[in-house]
């Protein structure tokens, strides 16, 4: 879907994506009275789980 919208509107993939994703969030959080604070412990959450994935990816066994 996305290639084919890509195509389409003439624009990067990953440019693309990043509008449709972020639309999506901002759509979900329009409603809330906190929403800036939840985006912050989101960005919190996901460079924890990125470096907590990063480093179980680097064990041994």
């Amino acid at each position: 879907m996305i290639p084919f919208l890509s195509e389409i509107l003439e624009e990067n993939k990953d440019n693309l994506c990043t509008i449709l994703m972020s639309d999506k969030v901002a759509y979900e959080l329009l409603s809330e009275v906190n929403s800036n604070e939840i985006l912050k412990v989101a960005e919190e959450k996901i460079e924890y789980l990125r470096t907590k994935q990063l480093k179980q990816g680097k064990l041994d066994l």
